[in-house]
């Protein structure tokens, strides 16, 4: 009989997501988590150090590369549709991915998928293609959307995208503003005669439609953009950098003044990259002060030389990079089209580069039609475009080439192309950072085991003590980073002397919360698996004095190096429910169970099969690992993502990596929240949809019915190996006569207890009979699991058989009223029926002829 697992609350922590809930524990509370240096600790973590991409071995023609949550996500063209790939870094990102979407036939869209393009947009996941029926005159765009937040997950057709001419149309891409403005760019005839290609943009009023004319921003018009017929301007597509605006308030004026006419007195270094918060110092005899970012826009004030005035807003400069020229000859190339003030529908407002950014080289002929991402830690602009490895080549072998993108200004800047062969490191100062979760609570352990500890107004590394100042809630910030606060009592961890203080050796403290960028932290991993806090400011991050294994060392700030003093592990903090156990996963208030059918996560009616039952393994940071005991999987965010609502709960084959990290929490009832570390939400029923078959999602935790969940463990009891007794989950049938109890409970691998009618313990040498307990108690002193003992033929429990059990079986047969116990103990000839057969089998045993054991 199964037992539901019961926990006194002294014992349970509060749960890792508290929004808006002020977070008090005991130290009795946190001692529930392990107190072990965390040597056997491992992490599968995609490694970065000194990966590189070897360019012009992937045949993909018009790459499109999007990253999304620390993963790397591959769109290109499958014939009759699209697939996309999935890579947790650049240098593995393949054209080995899932075809998402297949195009029906006979349709105006069933053939000639080109160049598509991957776009999130606004919670959403989106696929612009241009598509036809077989004849390139009837080529139009297309847009899918997505079934889940995996976009490696299947697609729909949405239908036709186009403006009100409804000309022919490719290459279609996005472009969104800060505010959420969405334009849609793309490659089109300006009639219905192939002769040139121009680049259009409109406005959408989603995305899935256009709500505007569309307006002509550039037709080929240079000699690079004119080699061979047609000419062509094709393959958009958008990169941003902060802007040669900032605003300003000078005296009560606010408004928008001209970066590029002042010289930074502080905080800049590098004039390529506008920042707010940054001084600037006014060098001409006089500034004006704009109501917009726009030269022409009304004149608000003039600020004398010499005025000193800080920036709390940078403008936005948009590029659009295209294509231009055939793209079958070695002179494809790729140009720029530019709009730092101004209307994104008025052509006037955007400018193009007289010479291309990028065009051929040795061993790279014909680079365009390109896609833009990011480095890991989303500092570095990377270019993703094709060219082909020998002149003349046309459209044949065109291959993958990746190129880190530099900046003069906020405009940007390529190297030649990178020829076939040539390889480009991904190191990114050897460090990447990664999202940790959203909102929990963790002890930050270092490599040698001692604790962060807030000592007054400091950070130490202390021994393990289980109170609250070794305990620390990590709140994510919009921009990566996190704000780290003690449990103890709210404070932040901080720069000491705040901006600015950034310099190795100076000292981290604990000051008042109020999330600005001196307690900004950024974490980021090693190829060890091991954390760096890296300071908001600069390159310094947390660092233990010397390295000294030694209570009461001080941690500051020093440049990131190789050596351990810099190297930490965080243990999350979770309800410990044991190291190792099996359990059922019951919805609180309907009679469904969470189980997986062909690696879908889901709920179903009770079937008692292993599907509904999982395996969990505690891992050394104090997470879960779950399994599912049917198919051997793990329970896993979706695709590793796992940051958003909605993302699809699956089980996948064992990695070990984040996404199947799981924490535990208390929440109302003796009911349990299971919580991701991947991002920090929660096992959610979707809309509390309670209907056999939903599949289950992670969601922000709202303590509702649809994620309050009952855990009953079902380890069933394990028989050595050369126990001939039989055990099933409700009964345990032993063979023996004048059994005691220390003879049953020698036949377990495990700690067992003999209980008599009346729940009394057994002592070791005690008779056992047919309705006797066999018990397994936790650390509580609550009943794991029991099982009854059946010895057949007993039918009064004594433990013997005798003509007593005789007279009771002759009774059952007359009456046909019984027990389930006293029929599983007069089945004697063990066929499943209870008959005259079995009252034979009795009789002779009694008279010591075929006795039955």
């Amino acid at each position: 009989m199964k037992k539901v697992l019961v926990f006194v609350m002294s014992m349970m922590i509060a749960s890792c997501i508290m929004t808006d809930v002020a977070f008090t524990a005991s130290s009795s509370e946190v001692s529930s988590m392990e107190n072990n240096a965390l040597s056997n600790l491992s992490y599968a973590f995609p490694r970065e150090g000194v990966a590189t991409i070897t360019n012009g071995t992937m045949v993909a023609p018009d790459p499109w590369v999007v990253k999304k949550d620390n993963y790397y996500y591959f769109c290109y063209s499958g014939g009759d549709g699209v697939c996309v790939a999935s890579a947790d870094s650049l240098d593995k990102v393949a054209n080995n991915g899932n075809k998402v979407y297949t195009a029906p036939a006979g349709t105006m869209y069933s053939a000639e998928y080109w160049a598509p393009e991957l776009h999130y947009i606004n919670g959403e996941w989106y696929i612009y293609v241009a598509a036809d029926d077989g004849n390139n005159n009837n080529h139009r765009m297309y847009v899918l959307k997505g079934t889940s937040q995996d976009p490696t997950q299947p697609f729909v057709m949405v239908g036709k995208i186009t403006d009100s001419t409804n000309k022919w149309a490719i290459d279609g891409t996005i472009l969104q503003t800060d505010d959420g403005r969405l334009y849609f760019v793309w490659s089109g005839w300006p009639g219905d005669t192939n002769y040139v290609q121009n680049i259009y943009i409109a406005q959408m009023s989603s995305p899935t439609q256009i709500s505007s004319n569309r307006v002509l921003l550039s037709t080929p018009s240079y000699s690079w953009e004119t080699v061979d017929y047609p000419d062509v301007n094709e393959g958009p597509a958008v990169i941003t950098h902060s802007g040669r605006w900032g605003k300003v308030n000078y005296n009560g004026t606010v408004g928008w003044i001209n970066l590029d006419y002042t010289d930074a007195v502080s905080g800049v270094t590098d004039r390529s990259n506008y920042t707010v918060n940054t001084q600037y110092r006014v060098t001409a005899d006089g500034l004006n002060i704009r109501a917009s970012h726009d030269a022409g826009s009304t004149l608000l004030a003039t600020m004398p030389k010499d005025t000193v005035v800080t920036t709390i807003e940078i403008s936005k400069t948009y590029h659009i990079v295209y294509s231009a020229s055939g793209s079958w000859t070695d002179d494809y190339c790729m140009g720029v089209l530019t709009l730092r003030d101004g209307n994104f529908l008025n052509a006037s407002s955007w400018s193009k580069a007289s010479t291309p950014l990028i065009s051929k080289a040795s061993g790279a002929y014909g680079p365009g039609h390109c896609s833009f991402t990011k480095s890991y830690d989303d500092t570095e602009d990377w270019i993703v475009y094709h060219a082909t490895a020998v002149s003349g080549s046309g459209w044949d072998n065109r291959t993958v080439r990746f190129q880190k993108v530099g900046w003069n200004g906020d405009f940007p800047v390529l190297a030649s192309p990178s020829p076939a062969g040539s390889s480009v490191q991904l190191r990114y100062d050897g460090l990447r950072r990664i999202d940790v979760g959203t909102n929990f609570y963790a002890n930050i352990v270092h490599k040698n085991g001692l604790y962060v500890t807030a000592v007054d107004s400091n950070l130490q590394a202390e021994t393990a003590t289980g109170q609250n100042n070794q305990l620390w809630r990590f709140t994510r910030n919009a921009d990566g980073t996190y704000l780290i606060t003690s449990a103890a009592d709210s404070r932040a961890i901080d720069v000491s002397g705040g901006g600015g203080h950034y310099n190795n050796g100076n000292n981290i403290g604990l000051w008042t919360a109020t999330g600005d960028h001196p307690q900004k932290w950024s974490i980021m991993i090693d190829e060890q698996g091991y954390f760096h806090f890296k300071s908001h400011g600069g390159k310094t991050v947390f660092d233990l004095y010397n390295n000294d294994n030694i209570p009461g060392t001080n941690i500051h700030l020093w440049e990131e190096h190789d050596g351990d003093a810099q190297r930490f592990l965080l243990k999350y903090s979770s309800l410990n429910l044991g190291d190792e156990f099996d359990a059922t996963l019951k919805l609180e208030t309907v009679d469904f169970y969470v189980q997986a059918e062909n690696s879908v996560v889901n709920i179903g009616i009770p079937t008692g099969g292993p599907e509904q039952t999982w395996h969990f393994t505690r891992n050394g940071d104090g997470t879960y690992n779950i399994l599912n005991t049917a198919d051997g999987k793990m329970l896993d965010v979706a695709n590793g993502v796992g940051t958003v609502n909605g993302t699809a709960i699956i089980t996948g084959n064992r990695s070990n990596t984040r996404n199947q990290r799981w924490t535990i929490h208390s929440s109302t009832n003796g009911t349990y929240t299971i919580q991701t570390i991947c991002g920090g939400r929660v096992l959610d029923v979707p809309g509390a949809n309670f209907t056999d078959g939903t599949a289950l999602q992670i969601y922000d935790r709202n303590n509702t019915d649809a994620q309050r969940i009952v855990i009953t463990l079902t380890d069933n009891f394990v028989l050595k190996d050369d126990a001939t007794e039989v055990l099933t989950y409700k009964y345990l049938k032993i063979k023996n006569e004048g059994f005691t109890a220390k003879n049953v409970s020698d036949k377990f691998k495990c700690e067992v207890t003999l209980l008599d009618f009346n729940g009394n313990a057994v002592a070791d040498t005690g008779h056992v009979g047919t309705g006797y307990t066999v018990v397994r108690y936790d650390y509580k002193g609550a009943i794991i699991n029991s099982v009854t003992v059946i010895l057949p033929g007993d039918l009064s429990g004594d433990g013997n058989i005798s003509t007593t059990d005789m007279a009771v079986l002759r009774r059952m047969l007359v009456t046909s009223d019984s027990s389930d116990i006293a029929n599983e103990a007069a089945d004697v000839t063990g066929d499943g029926v209870v008959n005259t057969g079995d009252f034979l089998s009795l009789r002779k045993h009694c008279n010591g002829e075929n006795r039955i054991y």
